[in-house]
């Protein structure tokens, strides 16, 4: 049976100025899954994604993180922050220190722990995103995608269960996504649960195992990505449309009933059929 690492029990929240974020949203993430969180613009994604750590308290329902309600105590929200690790779309709302390893290091110093543990933390979340020669630069000389990875780095350095993530390929040119893919794909197998918040339906319907749709606030409908050739309407009513390569996959009459999920796998497909 699929256990429920974070779950939404019609939570409702509004900003100050009265625009609504979440409207009874209830849906579960599943331990373990890659969840990619699709919608248009207001739909209610960062909003969600605020509320999984503690950063937004639901006015009304329940957030549960491991099956237990959150506790939104100072002592309880360290502990929970520890585990559910995000970064922002922007990095540079995420970066403070002068240093690259300083950033890093931030997050595990103010857990209290030993010097030679926070160097180790580090010197690990600096190889995972591949930014070992780049450990004593000041974070102002790093590109964009350089920024993103040092953000990705101080999360895994608390050693989370989860990891949250917020438009991960915005701002990103193809070859710097193609490596943040490659990244997500080897912190997943390392055991994290990875739920991203993205416009790309492409990139979404290559990676999750799991797409979850918001709209106005409410989330409208959660999809095994596998099983997706059977919920297309679904996409098309809240205006997301289809992946690339089901659209191509559809315009070439496939008999197969499971359309291939990357171009590459499509190219293979076109190729051995002629």
């Amino acid at each position: 049976m699929t256990r429920a690492i974070l779950e939404f029990q019609a939570v409702h929240y509004s900003y100050p100025d009265g625009s609504r974020g979440l409207d009874d949203c209830t849906f579960m993430i599943a331990e373990g899954e890659r969840t990619a969180v699709l919608g248009a613009n207001g739909a209610g994604k960062t909003t969600l994604l605020l509320h999984t750590n503690g950063l937004l308290q639901p006015q009304q329902g329940e957030v549960l993180y491991d099956e237990r309600l959150l506790n939104y105590r100072r002592a309880e929200l360290v502990r929970l922050r520890t585990d559910i690790g995000m970064v922002f779309q922007n990095p540079d709302s995420q970066l403070f220190s002068a240093s690259v390893r300083e950033d890093v290091a931030f997050g595990p110093l103010n857990l209290g722990l030993a010097a030679e543990e926070v160097q180790h933390r580090v010197d690990r979340a600096l190889a995972a995103v591949h930014l070992n020669d780049c450990a004593h630069k000041p974070v102002q000389h790093l590109s964009f995608g350089q920024k993103k990875r040092v953000c990705l780095a101080g999360v895994l350095a608390m050693h989370p269960r989860v990891l949250i993530l917020d438009e991960p390929m915005a701002g990103l040119d193809p070859a710097m996504q193609d490596e943040l893919l490659n990244l997500l794909n080897e912190l997943h197998a390392s055991g994290l649960s990875v739920v991203l918040a993205t416009h790309d339906l492409d990139f979404a319907y290559q990676w999750s195992n799991t797409m979850v749709i918001m709209d106005a606030g409410k989330c409208v409908a959660r999809i095994p990505t596998d099983a997706l050739s059977a919920q297309q309407e679904v996409l098309t009513r809240f205006g997301l449309g289809l992946p690339f390569v089901v659209q191509v996959w559809n315009a070439l009459g496939s008999p197969r009933s499971t359309p291939p999920r990357t171009v590459e796998e499509l190219c293979r497909y076109i190729t051995e059929r002629n």
